[in-house]
C-alpha cells in the first residue's frame, strides 16, 4: 500500500511539474561605461514595465555582453534591455524620448514597440537564443 501511495504521489508531482529551460541572450552595441545593463524576460502582461518574469544585471564592460537565464518556464516572452547609465534603477525618458540605451528582442521598429514583434518562444527541451542590439540617444 505504501509503495502504491508513493508511486501515485510521484506520478502526480511529475505530471504537474513544468520543465524549466535556458535562455541565452546576446546584447550587442553596448556603450562601455558607468551603470549596469538590466535584462528582463517579460510576459505580454509585463511588456515594457520596470520588471520582468526573469531578470539579470550585468556590467557594461564590453560592446557585446551575454546573459544566461536558468530555470525559465516554457512560454512566450520579450527580452527588454536597459543600460542604466546613471545607476538609479530606472529607465530615464526625457521630453524627446529615451535618455539611456535600450533594446528589445526582434530588433528596432518604427513606432511604438509591440509584444508580438518582440517576442521569443521558449520551448521545452531546448535552449532558446535571442539577440538584442542596443539603441542610444544622440
Amino acid at each position: 500500500m505504501k509503495l502504491l501511495l508513493s508511486l501515485t504521489a510521484a506520478a502526480v508531482l511529475a505530471s504537474g511539474a513544468a520543465i524549466a529551460e535556458e535562455v541565452s541572450v546576446t546584447i550587442d552595441g553596448v556603450q562601455q561605461g558607468p551603470g549596469s545593463v538590466l535584462v528582463a524576460l517579460q510576459t505580454e502582461d509585463q511588456f515594457l514595465a520596470k520588471e520582468g518574469e526573469y531578470t539579470e544585471t550585468v556590467t557594461a564592460d564590453s560592446e557585446s555582453v551575454e546573459v544566461m537565464f536558468q530555470d525559465v518556464e516554457p512560454g512566450t516572452y520579450a527580452v527588454a534591455v536597459v543600460h542604466d547609465e546613471d545607476g538609479d534603477g530606472d529607465f530615464t525618458v526625457g521630453d524627446t524620448g529615451p535618455m539611456e540605451g535600450w533594446g528589445l528582442s526582434g530588433g528596432m521598429m518604427a513606432g511604438a514597440p509591440e509584444f508580438a514583434s518582440s517576442s521569443i518562444e521558449v520551448m521545452e527541451g531546448e535552449t532558446t537564443e535571442a539577440s538584442v542590439t542596443m539603441s542610444y540617444p544622440m
